[in-house]
């Protein structure tokens, strides 16, 4: 959860899942939702292992496996939405519930705030993909699958305030540049989440970041638009420059 924000956490253990594992409602200040399964404490953290990214562009990805275990989970997810909830997890009613499909996934990578020097791998994959809930061409929630000690599982559903932003930036870059963009750059760090533009080029430090309304907050970007890409390593100095001050206890600075 972000720290720079005030937030107010329920958690209500209801019935459990098919599986057995437990259903855990987190409500949010911005009146959003989340239903978490499958969780580990493992989860709390990015788990950055490069066999995962081997999983992700393998013949699973190709057939289709990690995009149906996403498929199948949302049935089971939208009978866990509490009547007259709908909004808290981007959808208007039931109705629209009902008419929800799975979209193209975002996978999630990161990077080593913690390494002193400027040769460390910029973005490493992580075990996890988010795949927006569609509904008449926009996002309306997210579905988190990542790898656990089990194997590929869906841990997360909700996130309707990313997946409305994710969906908003998607459109317009794609009406700038004709570019739908498949990675979401996460500093857990920093809490901050940036969409990652890998354009034509094959060089990771010629990649470019979009700083989406969590890394604007962390990062004290928010006069920023979409139009206002950078590289990372253009503000790779800022950035540890926060981590830094969250290492050392001093935390985030509150913006208004």
């Amino acid at each position: 959860m972000y720290k720079n924000a005030v937030w107010l956490v329920v958690v209500i253990l209801l019935s459990s899942c098919s599986d057995g594992d437990a259903i855990r409602y987190s409500q949010t200040s911005q009146n959003t939702d989340i239903i978490v399964t499958n969780y580990t404490k493992s989860m709390e953290l990015s788990t950055t292992q490069v066999s995962c990214l081997n999983d992700i562009t393998s013949v699973n990805m190709k057939n289709g496996q990690l995009r149906s275990i996403a498929e199948k989970s949302l049935q089971k997810y939208i009978l866990k939405v509490p009547d007259g909830h709908e909004s808290r997890f981007g959808f208007k009613s039931k109705t629209e519930l009902s008419k929800a499909t799975i979209g193209s996934p975002f996978h999630v990578v990161t990077s080593n705030l913690s390494a002193e020097t400027e040769n460390s791998e910029r973005f490493i994959p992580t075990c996890q993909l988010m795949f927006p809930v569609v509904v008449d061409g926009s996002f309306r929630s997210l579905i988190t699958v990542a790898r656990v000690s089990t194997g590929w599982k869906a841990v997360e559903f909700g996130n309707a305030s990313l997946a409305k932003e994710l969906s908003s930036k998607e459109n317009t870059l794609k009406f700038m540049s004709d570019i739908r963009p498949t990675k979401l750059l996460r500093l857990f760090g920093l809490q901050a989440d940036f969409i990652l533009l890998e354009g034509n080029s094959s060089e990771p430090e010629k990649w470019e970041i979009l700083p989406l309304n969590s890394a604007k907050r962390a990062l004290d970007l928010s006069d920023t638009s979409i139009s206002d890409k950078f590289t990372f390593d253009s503000i790779l100095p800022e950035v540890r420059k926060k981590f830094s001050a969250i290492s050392d206890g001093r935390g985030l600075k509150t913006t208004k």
